[in-house]
């Protein structure tokens, strides 16, 4: 229960954040009518890769992720997108699609695919309204999914550098003091800053 909570809340707020960014965008581009191949060999045009994808949205959106059908319909949206953004990179839906392709890689396991795509969206889109929460996303995702302290304490102080004053930079800074903590190390610490706070008492 808990594994299908996260993973559509990561779905949602995608879905949300990207909705938000993209009032008054015009989605048509140059390569509108164009037709590529994919890795399979299957050829498609934009529009019917666009068609698929909404499909698949639906077809898994406040779904159970540990189904299988629904599993295998998230992992066929996740492919939707990254060859969307591999055959039209410049199409203006790539941050988009490579932002919920992120949120979904994340919610079903696949934490390195995730980093990727969020390290991508920092690099290559910078315009895009959410590019800030990717940085730090690479850090929480370092941190809290696959514990990796070393790795987690460099995003973290790549957000504090890059965005100063930013609330994640705020964020990271207080994630970089707790690294490392246990639960047990996190409660004390707390305990013993709220008796400081209250003047020792």
């Amino acid at each position: 229960m808990m594994k299908q909570l996260k993973f559509w809340a990561a779905v949602a707020l995608a879905a949300s954040l990207t909705a938000c960014g993209s009032e008054g965008t015009n989605d048509e581009t140059t390569d509108n009518d164009t037709t590529a191949t994919a890795a399979t060999g299957t050829t498609f045009s934009r529009e019917s890769l666009i068609a698929d994808i909404t499909m698949d949205e639906e077809l898994v959106l406040n779904q159970d992720v540990t189904d299988t059908k629904t599993k295998a319909y998230a992992n066929r949206v996740l492919q939707n997108y990254l060859t969307f953004i591999a055959a039209y990179p410049a199409d203006t839906l790539c941050d988009d699609y490579a932002f919920k392709a992120a949120s979904v890689a994340k919610g079903l396991g696949h934490h390195h695919q995730a980093i990727q795509l969020y390290e991508k969206i920092y690099n290559e889109y910078p315009d895009f309204d959410q590019r800030e929460y990717c940085l730090y996303m690479v850090a929480f995702t370092y941190d809290y999914d696959l514990k990796n302290v070393e790795k987690a304490k460099a995003a973290y102080q790549k957000v504090i550098e890059e965005m100063p004053g930013h609330q994640f930079a705020i964020d990271a800074q207080v994630a970089l003091d707790n690294l490392g903590l246990s639960d047990e190390e996190l409660i004390k610490k707390f305990m013993e800053q709220n008796k400081e706070g209250n003047g020792g008492a």
